[in-house]
Parts: C-alpha cells; sequence; structure tokens
C-alpha cells in the first residue's frame, strides 16, 4: 500500500525512539540508543567522520555507538554557551557531562538522592535556562525531585517546595519563561496508585495520569497549575503572550487513566492538546474535535518565528494496529500542524506513530519527524 507522505522527505531507518534535539546535531557524531544517544570514549574517528559531512540527515546509515551506563537515557542537553560542553540524563545512573563534545562523560550526582535506597541516581529530564547555561533544572523518575544546579552541573539543591506526594512522580521536562528564570513550568507523569489512594474508582491501573507544576521564585515552591487524566510531557509558552500556554498530554508507551477495558487502536482513550491563554489558570483541550487525529501526543514543538504554528507526533505502540480495508495493519497516529494556535489541525502524514518533532532554530523552514519506520525532513515550514 502506497502510504502519503505530504511534505516530507522521508530518510528510512531502523526503529528509533530519540529526542529532536539529538537528531538537530547528529552532525557531532551521535548514534541513537533508545531514548538517547552516547559516543563511546574509542569514536574519535567516527566523530571526526561525521563532522565532515555536509548534512548528517542524508548519512546512509547509523552505528550504535555505546550508551549511558544505566541504560535507560532520556534527554540530550548542550550549554549555550559553549558547544562542547553537552549533558546527558539517564534514569539509573543520574547526570552526565561531556567537556569534548561526547567523546568522554562523567557523572556529576552531587546533592541528588539515590532512589529508594538502592545504588540508581533516577535523573530523568534536565533542562538548560535559556537566560544562563549555568542553571540547569533536572527531575527524577518516580521519587518526583526537582533539583536545581547553578554551576553547570557541578552540584544539585533539591527545589521541590509544594511538590506533594513526590512519590509516583516523574518529571518529564522543565520550561523556562522567556521573561524570566525565576518561572519555570514542570511537566509530571503520575502513577495510577496515587489517584487510587485517593479515593478514585474510575482510573485504569495501567494509566497513567499528568501534573504540571510552577514556580515563580525560582524554585523555593511550586504551585500545581494542571492536572489530567494523560502525562504531561512538553510545555511551550507563546514567546509574545508568555501568558499563552500549551501541554502535550500522552505518550507512545504510556496509556491514559481513561483507557477502557475493552480498548482497541480506535478506542483507547487520550485527550490532546490543552491550552491556556491566562497564565494556567483555565486550559481548554485540542483535541479530535479540533482536526487531532489521535489523543496520544507524544511530542509537540513551537514554531520559533511563528509561535501560532506547532507541530504534533502522535500515536501508540501498545494499544494494537488498525487494520485497513485492503487488509494491511497500521500503527494508529500521524504527524499533524496547527498554524492558528490549536484552533484546528491539518494531517501532514498518515499512518505511523510518531516519537519526536522539532524545527531548527536557525532555520525554522526546516523540520523534523521521526516515528518507529523513518526521519522525516521538511524544507517548506
Amino acid at each position: 500500500m502506497n502510504r502519503p507522505r505530504r511534505r516530507l522527505d522521508a530518510r528510512g531507518t531502523t526503529p528509533v525512539a530519540v529526542r529532536l534535539l539529538a537528531a538537530s546535531v547528529a552532525i557531532l557524531g551521535f548514534a541513537w540508543i533508545g531514548d538517547t544517544a552516547l559516543l563511546s570514549e574509542s569514536s574519535t574517528e567516527a566523530l571526526a567522520a561525521a563532522t565532515t559531512e555536509a548534512s548528517a540527515y542524508l548519512a546512509p546509515t547509523w552505528e550504535r555507538m555505546g550508551g549511558p551506563p544505566g541504560g535507560l537515557g532520556y534527554d540530550i542537553r548542550v550549554n549555550f554557551d559553549d558547544p562542547n560542553i553537552w549533558y546527558v540524563t539517564d534514569a539509573h545512573s543520574g547526570f552526565h557531562i561531556s567537556t569534548d563534545r561526547g567523546l568522554t562523560w562523567a557523572q556529576s550526582n552531587a546533592g541528588i538522592e539515590t532512589r529508594f535506597g538502592t545504588i540508581d541516581v533516577p535523573v530523568f529530564s534536565a533542562t538548560v535556562d535559556p537566560h544562563d547555561p549555568n542553571t540547569i533544572w533536572v527531575g527524577t523518575q518516580l521519587s518526583g525531585h526537582i533539583y536545581k544546579s547553578t554551576d553547570g552541573g557541578g552540584h544539585w539543591t533539591a527545589m521541590e517546595e509544594g511538590i506533594q506526594p513526590r512519590a509516583g512522580l516523574s518529571f518529564r521536562g522543565f520550561t523556562v519563561d522567556p521573561r524570566s528564570s525565576d518561572i519555570v513550568y514542570a511537566a509530571a507523569e503520575v502513577e495510577s496508585f496515587l489517584y487510587v489512594e485517593a479515593g478514585r474508582d474510575d482510573v485504569h491501573p495501567d494509566g497513567k495520569g499528568g501534573r504540571v507544576y510552577r514556580t515563580s521564585d525560582g524554585g523555593e515552591s511550586w504551585t500545581l497549575i494542571w492536572e489530567g487524566d494523560a502525562l504531561a510531557r512538553y510545555v511551550w509558552i507563546d514567546p509574545n503572550d508568555p501568558d499563552t500556554l500549551y501541554i502535550s498530554t500522552g505518550f507512545f508507551d504510556r496509556y491514559p487513566l481513561n483507557l477502557p477495558e475493552d480498548y482497541g487502536a480506535s478506542d483507547a482513550g487520550g485527550f490532546g492538546v490543552y491550552k491556556s491563554t491566562d497564565g494556567g489558570s483555565t486550559w481548554s483541550l485540542s483535541g479530535e474535535a479540533n482536526g487531532l487525529g489521535n489523543s496520544y501526543v507524544s511530542t509537540l514543538y513551537m514554531k520559533p518565528d511563528d509561535p501560532q504554528t506547532l507541530l504534533a507526533g502522535t500515536g501508540s505502540w501498545i494499544v494494537g494496529l488498525v487494520d485497513l480495508p485492503d487488509g494491511d495493519t497500521i500503527q494508529p497516529g500521524g504527524l499533524f500542524i496547527t498554524q492558528d494556535g490549536a484552533k484546528t489541525w491539518s494531517q501532514l502524514v498518515e499512518y505511523e506513530a510518531f516519537v519526536a518533532v522539532e524545527y531548527c532554530e536557525q532555520d525554522p523552514n526546516i523540520a523534523y519527524a521521526v516515528s518507529a519506520n523513518a526521519v522525516y525532513r521538511s524544507e517548506d515550514g
């Protein structure tokens, strides 16, 4: 069956689940490892060869080159003032720093608690403050801790007043307000047992809820501004109107709390993208009624030069396949775009579950999207 791939150039790959931040710096020599990518210490020649390529997305093959010692890498970040300094998180071995563009790595976990009395250092997510690259935020998996570093990741201080209960929370990402480093949003995944303990009897035991917290004092205290029945992955802020916020909900390998008992690919619960125009006091849902054809929004990205335009990658790897009339089967999901601030969505690519999308900050006409089947690149916005 010929499946539509509108407006995007597909580059076939083996299945990957990557943050497109890594794809955008793949020219520096990364190879894919699950949700992240790392260079081994012996990969100097590969790094030199990769950096001579004009366009990383044209690379004919990908080579696995090692990974973090814990085996559950999640976020890759770069120091904005010094591109030689990279950071990567791992939910078993913590926070890692490279000062040579990924050739060598060192753990840096001073001040971070281990997980439940084990040697695990469950650092799940990391964000570098765009106002000050020495300020870095990290969140942990399942233990619900938030830590802040003001010396480039050398030391960490717990900043979690107002985060309760913490057990059962996994922080998946942070967003810093364009006006001030003091205003930060933290997006979280919440285990279902917390809702059961609170007395709810309408949640699927395998589902995940979500929360978004905000601090206005640099992390000294946090306030819950959104809670829903699917995990929160990304928070985007309109730089022209910072009271306008977007939350992506759902994930390709997580169920929502409203998962039906007899779920299938065409009926698996979920919600979509939430939007606030008053700084998080109230929220409205932009979902299937707005043209967003799947409610598991694993990835969301705002166009750098037009905050009314967002790309959304949707779909699930775990709810089953959709049967087509010709006998083929497909993953539920697709790639969508809105150009009116999530009032309406148009589908760009069908029949694939997308796990990452990203615009190029230097040239916003260039966009990338990753599914289980291919890496896509667009040059027309």
